[in-house]
């Protein structure tokens, strides 16, 4: 009886509905074994009318075509290798397989990955916050998952696949794609930086992966009272003592 053949085949396409702020288009991967697809972002971007899609790469002599056409024939060439490699020792291997060696994290622990641990660390911080506060964190929470695929075509990063510059991205995409507040994206990714500090700790990576990032939140600038605000204010009828008491006193410091 002949061996079983694998069929092999590495794709490239762009998601044309996801234009970055610079105008770009996301490049994502597909390998393919026996009618078995798996995703992964290839963390670079195109010029939408540079795209060609039979050719499946960037069309023309631009520098910015040729960049991303030899960025995606070294991908092609070591995702090749890994795909012989790995069905040298296994010649059932799937395109999982193959996806997750090319991206390096075929060895790693479910544990030791950053949503896994954001879950984790939020089921017992949940515990010992209001409940409101918790609801207001679980859209993070689902913020930060949905973007991981997004953005890196797998539903989880170990930690040593991360770093300072993974930590900006996501903080600019909360900005400019979800329309957070500064403030509000900065509150979203601190949970995050929390987790990484947890991995240190554990011994997961040998440093801090986020080095230091502290943007500023810009917050509204809050206008003053009128005089004719004021004196509204001094002769509206507060109903009970307490809050007659509180205006006065805010009265009185303005």
């Amino acid at each position: 009886m002949s061996a079983t053949r694998n069929t092999f085949k590495v794709h490239f396409y762009v998601k044309w509905k996801e234009v970055q702020p610079d105008g770009k288009v996301p490049i994502f991967g597909r390998i393919t074994i026996n009618g078995e697809p798996k995703t992964f972002s290839t963390q670079q971007s195109v010029t939408p009318n540079l795209w060609d899609i039979p050719s499946n790469r960037a069309k023309g002599k631009s520098v910015e075509a040729k960049n991303v056409n030899d960025k995606l024939d070294d991908m092609h060439t070591s995702i090749k290798n890994t795909y012989d490699s790995l069905k040298k020792e296994n010649p059932s291997v799937t395109s999982e397989e193959v996806r997750n060696t090319f991206l390096g994290i075929d060895v790693v622990d479910e544990n030791k990955t950053i949503l896994y641990q954001l879950d984790e660390y939020y089921k017992e911080w949940g515990k010992r916050v209001k409940k409101s506060t918790a609801e207001r964190h679980v859209y993070y929470r689902n913020a930060f998952a949905a973007y991981i695929p997004k953005k890196y075509g797998v539903s989880d990063l170990p930690f040593t696949k991360l770093n300072k510059e993974f930590l900006v991205n996501y903080y600019n995409y909360l900005l400019d794609e979800l329309n957070y507040s500064s403030g509000t994206a900065y509150k979203a990714i601190q949970k995050i930086q929390r987790i990484g500090f947890i991995a240190v700790k554990k011994k997961w990576v040998k440093q801090y992966p986020f080095g230091y990032f502290a943007p500023k939140p810009k917050y509204k600038k809050r206008e003053y009272l009128s005089d004719e605000d004021l004196i509204t204010l001094m002769n509206f009828e507060c109903g009970n003592h307490r809050r007659r008491a509180v205006r006065d006193m805010f009265v009185m410091l303005c």
